[in-house]
């Protein structure tokens, strides 16, 4: 099972083409689930029937060796505790990069485990900690029952031992399929992140009101966001206007980024052209007072497409603050899909 994981797990981390614009990271739960339907039958529906059918036989054999039984269950708790520690620092650290919430019902990192168990998107990390951690108490379970079936010279405490540690891994790959599965058809993010970012949207100045939010993660590097933005066109004419007036001095000029420096110099060209517009759509407006009204959209409508042109081109550098708005919210994700459209 844990071969099956490693050889497509591979296979997952492979960059996106042409024929998979979002990526093979999908792969990764296609992986996941296959892998843990198998971990359900073999590691828990199995046993568990070969437990009940032991338990029903009046008398259940017992074994005076239990060494090498009991030396198997030790050697597995200290692989199984080394696996748990591992998973358990990846968890920390990616419920860090992701902002996952703690969850208040745990104490200190626990908190922090248990909501990233819930909330985390990566689920081969989920599923390392949550197996690992089952087959730590599973062994504990098993030397238990081992231990007493030497002293009560029964095997009943074994098997019963037997058919408790396959109802945790048939708890733990339910669970594991539970997660697997809401990926696979298409996890939004968490409602707390996506209010935040919407907040940010909305803060903007231009930004009247967001509607149809979707998200969408695909994998656990790639995120789709799309959203429908009210823009207030006055707001936007005040700021190309004061652009213009706002010249960054010299020395400023390199403490932007690239991407800002960029807006500010688009705005500042927009605005010089709208100067030059201004009189042309004020001599237009004037020596069509007195005609006709085809003949007066006739004359007026040069310098009116003029303006509309320019205020497209402004609507579009508004709409490409706030995709940078995004991606600075969802820097955590390597690839990120962004679809803003005008309301």
């Amino acid at each position: 099972n844990y071969s099956y994981r490693l050889a497509e797990l591979n296979r997952s981390a492979r960059e996106r083409d042409a024929s998979h614009p979002y990526g093979y990271a999908p792969l990764r739960y296609i992986t996941a689930d296959r892998s843990f339907v198998f971990l359900f039958f073999v590691g828990g529906i199995f046993p568990l029937i070969t437990g009940l059918q032991e338990l029903a036989v009046i008398s259940v054999p017992t074994c005076d060796f239990i060494v090498a039984p009991a030396a198997v269950f030790m050697v597995s708790a200290v692989l199984e505790g080394a696996a748990m520690k591992a998973a358990y620092q990846e968890i920390m650290s990616q419920a860090v990069k992701e902002h996952t919430p703690a969850d208040p019902r745990w104490p200190n990192d626990f908190g922090r485990v248990a909501g990233y168990l819930r909330e985390g998107r990566d689920v081969m990390s989920t599923a390392t900690f949550t197996e690992a951690s089952s087959g730590v108490l599973g062994a504990v379970v098993g030397l238990s029952g081992l231990t007493a079936s030497w002293y009560f010279q029964s095997g009943v405490p074994d098997v019963v031992g037997s058919i408790v540690m396959a109802s945790l891994v048939c708890g733990v790959a339910t669970f594991l399929m539970r997660k697997s599965g809401n990926a696979l058809l298409g996890e939004t993010l968490p409602s707390w992140r996506v209010q935040a970012l919407v907040g940010k949207l909305e803060a903007h100045p231009s930004v009247v009101n967001i509607y149809d939010v979707k998200t969408e993660m695909v994998g656990t590097d790639t995120v789709r966001f799309k959203a429908e933005v009210q823009f207030h066109p006055r707001v936007i004419t005040e700021r190309v206007l004061l652009a213009g007036l706002k010249r960054p001095a010299p020395a400023a000029e390199g403490t932007v980024g690239p991407e800002l420096a960029a807006h500010a110099m688009a705005y500042q060209v927009i605005c010089e052209r709208l100067q030059d517009t201004l009189p042309l759509l004020s001599q237009a407006a004037a020596g069509a007072s007195k005609l006709e009204a085809p003949e007066r959209v006739a004359a007026v409508a040069p310098a009116l497409s003029k303006n509309n042109d320019l205020f497209y081109e402004a609507l579009v550098w508004e709409l490409k603050a706030l995709e940078r708005i995004v991606r600075q919210d969802l820097m955590d994700f390597r690839n990120v899909h962004i679809d803003l459209e005008p309301w």
